[in-house]
């Protein structure tokens, strides 16, 4: 890196100009700066990990008490974004002690946390067809199952999200054919 004299009469090499930058900056001073001021956002996202952890322990107690409406409509009323609470619960699910956190970003602790892992689609029997029921409570299963990927959803990475909605669209192709189907058994009545 080349460092440039703070003026024609000094011999002191400056680093970069006092203040912000300026198009008369040199592409070294403004790489200085960057690097900087990158190492100062990354000192200010550790110590926001734990705040993190700290909220979200706290709003994981708090969850249980709260259907899923309700919850939404608290975290409305308490000014905390949705996005927000569902990485602190997540990264207070994944820590169990503060010190656990130690020199992690907000970042780094969310992608450290725990996945569940993808729900079993039920057999079907010999002849193809589901047993008496068991579609009944493959939907109770599945509407159980996705409402903490509501919140998931809510707070995923643009990277994570391009990369599940194919998924999520192929699913809901298969529900909206059962749907057409049921509506077309209705309809026969």
């Amino acid at each position: 890196m080349r460092y440039t004299p703070a003026d024609d009469k000094s011999c002191t090499l400056q680093l970069f100009p006092e203040g912000l930058p300026t198009p008369e900056w040199l592409p070294e001073q403004l790489m200085a700066f960057a690097q900087a001021q990158h190492r100062v956002i990354l000192n200010a996202e550790r110590a926001l990990a734990v705040e993190h952890w700290r909220l979200g322990k706290g709003l994981e107690l708090l969850r249980s008490t709260f259907t899923y409406g309700e919850w939404e409509q608290f975290l409305k009323t308490s000014k905390i974004e949705t996005s927000k609470a569902c990485r602190a619960r997540a990264i207070a699910r994944t820590f169990t002690k503060e010190e656990d956190l130690a020199g992690l970003t907000v970042q780094q602790a969310y992608a450290a946390r725990k996945r569940r892992a993808r729900p079993k689609v039920p057999p079907t029997s010999v002849s193809g067809q589901n047993p008496p029921g068991q579609f009944a409570r493959f939907l109770q299963h599945v509407d159980k199952l996705a409402e903490p990927f509501i919140d998931h959803a809510g707070f995923a990475e643009a990277e994570e999200a391009a990369t599940l909605l194919p998924e999520v669209e192929r699913v809901l192709d298969k529900f909206d054919t059962i749907r057409k189907l049921l509506l077309e058994r209705i309809a026969q009545k």
